[in-house]
């Protein structure tokens, strides 16, 4: 059976509203980019909601429920990952497991 992705539950509404404002905020963005805690904090993260977001891992980000086109904006845009080379936005290299 393949399970796809759905709504994901509340209690991820904090990150995806941040990654939403993120976005589209450019302001914010760069306050983002200058301190990131500062910001998760004004959106009421919780320590480990931060420390997600801040390792920026795509299979973990999937894993803690965040949807796949937030993460794909989130490290495109608000990290700024497809402004480097291709190489570096590569996440599946063969020295993973």
């Amino acid at each position: 059976m393949v399970v796809y992705f759905t709504f994901p539950d509340i209690s991820r509404y904090k990150i995806h509203k941040l990654i939403y404002d993120l976005r589209d905020n450019k302001e914010l963005r760069e306050r983002f980019r200058k301190n990131p805690q500062e910001v998760m904090k004004e959106y009421g993260l919780s320590e480990e909601e931060m420390n997600v977001l801040l390792r920026a891992d795509p299979e973990e980000m999937f894993r803690y429920g965040i949807n796949p086109y937030m993460i794909h904006d989130y490290r495109l845009v608000v990290l700024g990952l497809g402004d480097r080379p291709v190489e570096e936005q590569v996440v599946y290299k063969e020295n993973r497991k």
